[in-house]
């Protein structure tokens, strides 16, 4: 089933994995809303691999020898945390843990500066004005941060990783610490990144794709269970209060007028145009198991989209 890699990642079964992505920052256009059919789940080990064609011609045109993940129509060939975390997640599936550990590695020396314990990954790095190679944004991505902690803790635990987990264990404290806030009237979500995505004193910048809710399911299993839990309900919350039409936004803002209320607001300047961000919590929705109590709800927010897609 299609959740069955993120609930968790172990099934020996028939599995369809939907992905979607494109634009400056990920290099997964390559399946835009395409559905692979894999005959089996790679990821647990005992399992009998087969051939996987997109994620080998993934591989051939855009992961480098030393794991790096390149954005080549970049402007400055960058690479984003947010395309090595996803590639991360297709070296599980594939039972690949050669090229897992080169994309992690690699993460860890250029995005965290060897320094998992105290840094988040940086979000974007590339060659800059000078011509040195490094590090062009510091900001963490959080949805990367996510995707990075649920994709180590599976590893570790399929491939009896206990460093894998360690290090899941430290971004999701680092997340908790840097990412996660508490908007009056609204409840507790994760911002974009650490800086800038707070408006003072009372305006919040956010994304609806950031924090699927199976990943956030995967995540109170294994830690701090009331707390992934409710950020679940606060992803389920905003996508209904975004979505009056049944399509979502690229990014929202949030107003609070209270300790106790608030309200989504459209920020001049801006719009509130849904497209190559937005596109995620579709998928996302699309792999949440129906038995969990917000996927109906999620689903219902989305019917505009849904209309369209059946049409």
């Amino acid at each position: 089933m299609i959740w069955s890699i993120f609930h968790p990642l172990s099934a020996c079964k028939g599995m369809t994995l939907s992905n979607t992505r494109k634009g400056e920052r990920c290099l997964l256009s390559l399946i835009i809303f395409s559905v692979l059919q894999i005959n089996s789940a790679h990821a647990a080990t005992n399992c009998n691999p087969s051939s996987w064609p997109l994620w080998e011609t993934f591989k051939s045109r855009f992961i480098e020898p030393d794991g790096r993940v390149v954005a080549g129509t970049a402007p400055q060939f960058q690479s984003f945390s947010e395309g090595q975390s996803y590639a991360m997640v297709f070296a599980l599936i594939d039972n690949d843990p050669k090229t897992f550990d080169k994309l992690w590695q690699w993460s860890v020396k250029n995005l965290m500066g060897n320094d998992v314990n105290s840094r988040l990954p940086s979000w974007s790095w590339g060659k800059a004005e000078d011509g040195t190679w490094k590090v062009l944004d510091e900001n963490s991505a959080s949805d990367a941060d996510l995707w990075y902690a649920y994709i180590l803790l599976e590893a570790g635990r399929l491939w009896g990783r206990k460093d894998y987990i360690s290090a899941a264990n430290s971004i999701l404290a680092l997340t908790e610490q840097k990412s996660l806030v508490n908007i009056p009237g609204f409840g507790k979500t994760l911002l974009p990144g650490p800086y800038g995505f707070t408006v003072p004193p009372d305006e919040w910048h956010l994304n609806p794709s950031y924090f699927p809710i199976p990943l956030l399911r995967r995540l109170a299993l294994h830690s701090n269970e009331a707390l992934w839990s409710e950020m679940a309900n606060t992803s389920a919350k905003m996508i209904s209060l975004v979505s009056p039409k049944g399509f979502v936004p690229d990014f929202v803002h949030y107003r609070s007028n209270s300790a106790s209320s608030g309200n989504f607001i459209t920020v001049p300047g801006k719009t509130d145009i849904g497209s190559y961000d937005a596109i995620r919590v579709y998928t996302w929705a699309g792999m949440t198991p129906l038995d969990d109590p917000l996927a109906k709800p999620v689903l219902k927010s989305l019917s505009g989209m849904q209309k369209i897609l059946i049409e």
